[in-house]
């Protein structure tokens, strides 16, 4: 990017919608980023595990303060920041400090496209009727049309370019 500043984009939706793959080539565009893949980092629960869908809430809650702490150490290192989780718009005050530029974004895909695309995963990561469940999940929570970007139809490149160039996304800051 020839122009880069503080700012953290939150990519969620579904699984199967492209979360991680377009995450991972939103953080190749800039010198300095991390992709937070935050699965991995709530599979770090051992003793206690329940799946994230399962959870009561706590686990959650502590989650997403791990993560905020991590923004907020990457950003004043001046890395830029990608988020790839399932977080719902109520989810992000809990993650981002108030003078942080974010882009949110909720990916979505036809329910054929979504489970085409987990059943291309390897056999242990396989979401089966959790993926379509999740995508009617996201559907009804009516959230605001312009954070969502439909991946039916389009190539990983021209999700990114969108992503990347579109202020539709941007969140007015928190107070």
């Amino acid at each position: 990017m020839d122009f880069e500043e503080k700012i953290v984009y939150v990519i969620s939706g579904s699984c199967g919608v492209g979360k991680s793959t377009i995450s991972r080539k939103i953080a190749e565009k800039y010198s300095l980023s991390v992709h937070l893949n935050v699965d991995y980092i709530y599979e770090m629960y051992v003793g206690g595990y329940v799946s994230p869908w399962k959870d009561d809430g706590s686990r959650l809650k502590l989650l997403l303060k791990n993560i905020k702490d991590m923004i907020k150490n990457y950003i004043d290192s001046n890395y830029t920041v990608v988020i790839d989780y399932v977080l719902f718009p109520e989810d992000l005050n809990n993650i981002v400090y108030k003078d942080i530029k974010l882009k949110y974004v909720v990916l979505t895909a036809s329910e054929e496209t979504v489970i085409r695309r987990d059943l291309s995963r390897p056999a242990d990561e396989i979401m089966g009727n959790r993926a379509v469940e999740l995508l009617n999940e996201f559907k009804e929570k009516d959230i605001d049309k312009r954070f969502i970007l439909d991946t039916t139809n389009l190539s990983v490149d021209d999700a990114v370019a969108i992503i990347l160039k579109d202020s539709r996304f941007l969140l007015q800051k928190r107070k």
